[in-house]
């Protein structure tokens, strides 16, 4: 899969637990607002690590390429 198609999932879901936990928060749902917001946390912070060792991968293939 592309990195911006993957991106573009990712963040969209990340958006989609993240507004969904503020919104239950503004209606006065504290406990599952709260929970909704460190489950966003949680799965951006894999989401980061993922996508970091992507582009590592790549750019390590990129610099194998302009050795050669």
């Amino acid at each position: 899969m592309k990195i911006g198609t993957e991106l573009t999932i990712h963040l969209n879901i990340l958006a989609f637990i993240g507004g969904t936990g503020f919104v239950l928060l503004l209606r006065g749902e504290i406990l599952i607002g709260s929970i909704m917001l460190l489950a966003s946390g949680i799965y951006g912070n894999i989401f980061a690590r993922h996508i970091s060792k992507k582009i590592m991968k790549t750019l390590t293939n990129l610099l194998v390429l302009l050795k050669k």
